[in-house]
C-alpha cells in the first residue's frame, strides 16, 4: 500500500457500543496526520509513520480526523501545540506478505501508515494482534492499543 495522502475509511472490528474512548496524544512539530491512519508516537509525539516506521515506535490505535499540527496551520507547527484524537480497539487493515486463519492471535508490525506485516522489516514496530482474518476483504482484524511492551491492553473488541 501507499502511504496516505487524504483520510482512509477504516473500519472498526466488534461492537462500536464496547470500543475504549478516544484518546489524545501530543502531535509532533509540523507533522500532519490523516484521518484512518495507525497512529504512533515517536518520542512521545504523534507523527505520521509514512514509509519509515520504526520498531521504537508506540501504536495507540487510528487517528480519528485529520489533524494538523504544520507551519500553515493555527499552530504553527510548535511540537505539542496539538492533540491528535486516537481511536483505540480493533480494526480492520491491510496487510502484506501471506497471512491465513492460522495465524490469528499473532503478532503484526507495521509496514506503513494502514498495512501490517507477520515479519518486522527493517523497522516495523508492534502494531497489534490479529483478532480477525477475512480472506474475502484482504483485510486481518488487529487488537491495538499502546504496544511497546508487545501486549495489547484492554478489551480488543
Amino acid at each position: 500500500m501507499a502511504t496516505a495522502a487524504q483520510d482512509i475509511l477504516t473500519d472498526r472490528y466488534g461492537t462500536p457500543d464496547q470500543a475504549p474512548p478516544i484518546m489524545a496524544q501530543p502531535m509532533g512539530a509540523n507533522a500532519k496526520v490523516y484521518g484512518g491512519i495507525i497512529a504512533i508516537t515517536r518520542a512521545g509525539y504523534v507523527v505520521p509513520i509514512a514509509a519509515s516506521p520504526q520498531s521504537t515506535d508506540v501504536v495507540w490505535g487510528v487517528v480519528s480526523k485529520q489533524t494538523d499540527n504544520t507551519n500553515g496551520s493555527f499552530y504553527g507547527g510548535t511540537q505539542g501545540a496539538v492533540t491528535a484524537p486516537i481511536d483505540r480497539g480493533s480494526f480492520w487493515l491491510a496487510y502484506s506478505g501471506t497471512i491465513t486463519q492460522a495465524n490469528v492471535d499473532a503478532t503484526v508490525y507495521t509496514v506503513d501508515d494502514q498495512t501490517v506485516s507477520l515479519t518486522q522489516g527493517a523497522n516495523g514496530a508492534i502494531a497489534g494482534t490479529i483478532v480477525a482474518f477475512d480472506s474475502t476483504i484482504s483485510k486481518v482484524a488487529v487488537a491495538m492499543g499502546s504496544v511497546s511492551s508487545g501486549t495489547v491492553p484492554g478489551n480488543p473488541f
